[in-house]
Parts: structure tokens; sequence; C-alpha cells
């Protein structure tokens, strides 16, 4: 028969165990999200130097020449790659997530150990 001691013991590790996991996972989460972060930024930079291309052609006239001008495509294809990696940093916090959460079910489902 378990002694109160050896309960006690027992609730202890599996708190642990279970923070030990949360603590892991939102390490995982914010990593990705720092990442994001910077991806963001660098969105915001390339907007703005966009902006101040397209600008530079629409104040000098040459409306038309936008659409020719390789630095506007460049940056246009710098931004459509960042939006992608974007995406895929969302994507990976998501399932991060979802491995927590299976885990999460899937220890529910297991039976308990017997001391």
């Amino acid at each position: 028969m378990p002694s109160l001691w050896d309960d006690i013991k027992k609730t202890v590790k599996e708190g642990v165990a279970v923070a030990a996991e949360k603590t892991e996972e939102l390490r995982k989460i914010g990593k990705v999200k720092v990442d994001t972060i910077n991806i963001r930024r660098s969105l915001d930079k390339g907007f703005k130097d966009l902006g101040t291309e397209v600008y530079d052609f629409l104040a000098s006239g040459k409306k038309t020449a936008v659409n020719q001008s390789a630095k506007v495509k460049e940056l246009v294809n710098v931004i459509d790659g960042l939006k992608e990696s974007l995406k895929q940093k969302e994507e990976e916090i998501e399932l991060i997530k979802q491995e927590a959460a299976a885990k999460k079910t899937g220890d529910q489902d297991k039976p308990a150990k017997k001391s």
C-alpha cells in the first residue's frame, strides 16, 4: 500500500513533467515567433523600398516604366518570398501546438503507472 509520501512524490513528479513539456512547447513557439518578427521587419523594409521606388517613377512622370523596372520586380519577388516564409513560420507554430495537444491527449489515454 503506497504511503502518503509516495503519493506526494508521484504527484510532484507528474507536475514537474507537465511543466517541463509546456516549457519546451513555449520555447519552440517563442523561437519561431522571433523568426516571424524578423520576417515582418524585412517585409516592412521591402514594402518601404518598393514604395520609394514606385514613388520615384510616378513623381518623374514615368508611370509605365514601373512595370519595366528590374528593381521593382526584384523587390516584388523578395516580398513574395518573405510572405511565403511568414506563412511557413505560422504553420510551424500551429504544428507545434498540435503536437503538444496530441501529446497531452496521448498521455491521458495511457493507463496510470502502478507502483
